[in-house]
């Protein structure tokens, strides 16, 4: 079983995640932790009508690096547990999949960063985010700040 793992000193970690409900959307949850793991920022976010698990987790990332940029945080890992998102927004090579779009946007929003890395985690490394895209069928779209922007 795979636990949270640290990042190096001054870089933040967002793991995200999205889940599906078929019958009325997805919910998205990410959480920010700095590199002791304490968390610094959590939001939640539902998105009605999206029923592919892929196509969910891929906006989940996209919302995750949108909310970032409210924060101060410049070196952000990306953290999640959808091999297929992690290994397109990794690769060198023109996306003609439909998540090509959304891609293409998170690549360019990378841009913003300094540091800005997209790796993949078991599900089991990314409890809380998992937690938190369920809660968001219940509680909608809310940011938690624990650090003001």
């Amino acid at each position: 079983m795979v636990s949270w793992v640290s990042v190096e000193e001054h870089v933040y970690k967002a793991n995200v995640d999205a889940t599906i409900s078929q019958h009325s959307g997805a919910g998205l949850g990410v959480v920010f932790r700095n590199s002791q793991g304490e968390v610094m920022t959590s939001a939640t976010c539902f998105i009605p009508h999206i029923l592919d698990p892929t196509l969910a987790k891929a906006l989940a990332i996209q919302w995750a690096m949108r909310t970032v940029r409210q924060l101060i945080f410049t070196k952000v890992v990306f953290e999640a547990d959808n091999q297929v998102c992690i290994q397109i927004l990794n690769s060198n090579t023109p996306d003609f999949s439909y998540l090509s779009a959304i891609v293409e946007d998170c690549k360019l929003l990378g841009v913003n960063f300094s540091l800005c890395k997209f790796s993949f985690t078991p599900r089991s490394g990314n409890k809380v985010a998992d937690r938190l895209s369920k809660l968001a069928f219940s509680i909608g779209n809310i940011i938690r700040w624990r650090t003001t922007p």
